[in-house]
């Protein structure tokens, strides 16, 4: 994603870009702030200073962190007693909107992290609970990226390549069986055969240790079949939830 005028980013540590220029803000809730309009679209001064602030005083201390926002080079939009983002480019929104059209390749590279990557707000909570939500939600888009475009690889035929976003993937969340069943797929097509094996049982071990349950049959099948060197199946396609 090039650095254009007017840009947020919000996956992984938060930048602001504005004319080129890297500015940086003073406060967590600043950043906070952002993102949350970005995501949310424009809302009411109340709503924002019950989300960032508890008890009396929101609206003063609102109004000092836009003074603050003003002094880095950035005013929010406002219209009457509502507050919204200026013109931005924000990633998270390029970031969906390509894993919405399938455009797994081009989507990944905007993934520089989690959401709002070592931001904390504990005294902020109703933002807190918000923070969280997002971030899950964010994490799974992404790990379906992963595995769309590992899919995508495996069924162009470049088996080596569609290595590279599945181990990402096992990394990140090691009990996802589409991911379990693609990896093996692959090794076995990479001609590895025996990894493929090997990675099975790490993983039936793993399984059974963590959480007492033995592999699906499907995915036992599928090393079976490994093991006698049978043709195997065509990828799944990806979840559709990205659509």
């Amino acid at each position: 994603m090039s650095l254009s005028p007017g840009q947020l980013l919000l996956l992984g540590s938060p930048e602001l870009w504005i004319q080129g220029e890297r500015r940086t803000l003073p406060t967590r809730k600043l950043w906070g702030l952002l993102a949350y309009l970005a995501l949310e679209g424009p809302k009411e001064r109340e709503h924002l200073a019950a989300l960032f602030w508890e008890g009396e005083g929101g609206r003063a201390n609102l109004r000092r962190e836009l003074v603050r926002m003003r002094k880095s080079g950035l005013a929010l939009a406002s219209q009457g007693s509502q507050l919204g983002l200026p013109q931005l480019q924000v990633d998270v929104e390029a970031f969906l909107g390509l894993c919405a059209a399938r455009r797994f390749a081009e989507a990944l590279p905007l993934w520089r992290g989690e959401f709002l990557e070592g931001l904390v707000l504990a005294e902020s909570p109703l933002f807190a609970e918000w923070l969280e939500l997002v971030r899950l939600q964010l994490s799974e888009r992404y790990e379906e990226a992963l595995l769309g475009r590992a899919l995508e690889l495996e069924e162009a035929g470049a088996y080596a390549e569609a290595l590279g976003p599945l181990e990402a993937l096992l990394r990140r969340n090691p009990f996802r069986e589409e991911a379990q069943e693609a990896a093996l797929r692959l090794y076995a097509k990479n001609r590895q055969p025996g990894r493929a094996l090997a990675h099975f049982q790490g993983y039936a071990a793993s399984l059974r240790q963590e959480v007492g349950l033995e592999p699906p049959r499907s995915l036992q099948a599928l090393a079976e079949a490994i093991a006698r060197g049978d043709p195997l199946p065509s990828p799944t396609p990806p979840n559709p939830a990205l659509d």
